[in-house]
């Protein structure tokens, strides 16, 4: 990935010799208890009225925050899409037939959950039949895209040459696909920028097209400029609403909260990135990681592989950052295709670290969280998980949280519903500040998908007062929970 250059101003005289300032301090505990946005607004503040200065400590501690923030959007992204693909399978498990508009939605969430013929099927159908508004073009947009992950390029190009600025979502949206699938950056800002002429600042789909123009300006490598622009910007605005008044049903662009995420990962990078190549030492080896691991989330894979190497050659033998760095390394290779030499990095590491089932946990998440498909290390992590549950030792919150991660990447949700209730702060449980709120996501849905409805909306209406973006998934619970209550929504489609 091309980046623009970046000047910051680093000191090399060791960190250690100077007392934290005051507003880094608070802004690493408000960054503990997940109150990010506040920590952050600490930082820019400080450093925009110069109580601090842009050295390598502010640089780390803004990028560890946005590190921390894009990892929470990543999943909140993750989440949304199984939320409405389930949503709509429900809806659809009722016995009538699916209207087009909501197949849109459903093509769309297969397309993002990386089921691109399960896409293609749906969107094929549904892009036949009379809409309204946009939604036959964004149709053809998604189908386009799912035929050209499929290697159907010609036959993308041939359906993306119907889609012109007089629908201007369906038109953005295609800017964000060629820059999503780099079939054409450049081209894709230029449909974006001319979608956002097109749309008045009070439409609805106003804010989803300025992230995307902010996602574009990131993968051109405007780090700074996307940030800018993405920030305060509303995610909770839906796509496209069904039905009307007690009986309507909200439908949300799944790509908003993954573009976001990735832009909070492109500043993150900007910060921290600086930090590898002029220091030294513990720091320098916990931005190393963090940077190779933002590359993995951003597809550069090649950036990843520099970054994991770095960071490796800067930790101390056995730390938990060098752990997590061969891990990144590993999953990076499978996910390049080179499947064994991933596995035989995987395996030379267990070996190394057995007897230390909370480290082991630790690389397992690194694993988890990757992007790498369960299928690709289903043998490796049972041979883990095995291993860990014969083991003797006292758990931490922590410990019993990435067990349920575990059972969560593999689908049982029955055990990761186990051990995520054990590992929720008990006197708090909603509490960001005590939970962490990616956890909490994940409970939330595994509440859903059990149909434990009041529990998951609980939770959500918590994280919901702290973060924008929930609502996708709040919308999705709502609905579901109120035909199955013979509520509001029950008549939506008899």
């Amino acid at each position: 990935m091309k980046r623009t250059a970046i000047i910051l101003f680093i000191f090399f005289i060791p960190v250690l010799a100077f007392s934290i300032p005051q507003e880094i301090e608070k802004a690493l505990k408000l960054n503990r208890i997940n109150h990010f946005d506040e920590a952050l607004q600490l930082v820019e503040h400080a450093l925009a009225t110069e109580k601090i200065k842009p050295d390598i400590t502010s640089a780390y501690t803004i990028g560890r925050i946005l590190f921390r923030k894009g990892e929470l959007y990543r999943e909140m992204a993750d989440i949304s899409i199984r939320g409405q693909i389930d949503y709509l399978a429900q809806i659809e498990g009722r016995g009538a037939p699916l209207p087009p508009e909501l197949g849109v939605f459903q093509g769309i969430g297969h397309f993002f959950h990386g089921e691109y013929l399960e896409s293609a099927a749906v969107l094929s159908g549904v892009s036949e039949k009379p809409m309204e508004g946009e939604l036959k073009e964004l149709a053809l947009v998604y189908l386009g895209a799912a035929y050209y992950l499929s290697d159907e390029k010609q036959r993308a190009q041939n359906l993306w040459k119907n889609i012109d600025e007089d629908t201007p979502y369906a038109y953005g949206s295609l800017g964000f696909v060629y820059s999503y699938l780099e079939i054409n950056p450049s081209e894709g800002e230029s449909h974006i920028r001319t979608a956002l002429k097109k749309t008045g600042r009070f439409d609805g789909n106003y804010n989803s097209l300025k992230i995307y123009h902010a996602y574009a300006l990131l993968k051109a490598g405007s780090f700074s400029e996307a940030y800018t622009e993405a920030a305060g910007i509303e995610l909770d605005d839906p796509l496209f609403v069904y039905g009307a008044g007690t009986t309507e049903m909200r439908f949300y662009d799944p790509a908003v909260l993954m573009c976001y995420s990735r832009i909070l990962f492109g500043e993150s990078i900007k910060n921290l990135e600086p930090i590898v190549s002029a220091s030294s030492g513990e720091l320098a080896s916990f931005a190393a990681y963090y940077v190779a691991q933002m590359y993995l989330y951003l597809g550069d894979y090649e950036e990843c592989l520099q970054f994991t190497a770095r960071a490796q050659k800067l930790s101390v033998s056995s730390s938990l950052t060098m752990i997590r760095a061969v891990a990144c390394e590993a999953c990076t290779h499978i996910l390049l295709g080179k499947e064994k030499k991933g596995y035989r990095i995987i395996q030379k590491e267990i070996s190394r670290i057995r007897g230390k089932p909370s480290t082991l946990l630790e690389m397992i998440r690194v694993i988890t969280t990757s992007g790498v498909r369960y299928e690709l290390v289903r043998d490796v992590l049972a041979e883990i998980e095995s291993y860990i549950y014969e083991m003797e030792w006292k758990r931490t919150r922590r410990d019993t949280a990435l067990l349920g991660e575990l059972s969560f990447f593999s689908e049982r949700y029955v055990r990761a519903l186990y051990y995520f209730e054990r590992a929720r702060d008990k006197g708090n449980k909603n509490k960001i500040e005590t939970n962490d709120p990616a956890f909490l996501l994940k409970l939330s849905y595994i509440y859903y998908t059990r149909e434990y409805f009041s529990e998951s909306l609980e939770i959500l209406f918590s994280l919901g007062k702290s973060f924008s973006g929930i609502r996708p998934l709040q919308d999705a619970v709502q609905s579901v929970y109120s035909y199955k209550q013979r509520g509001s929504g029950e008549t939506i489609l008899e």
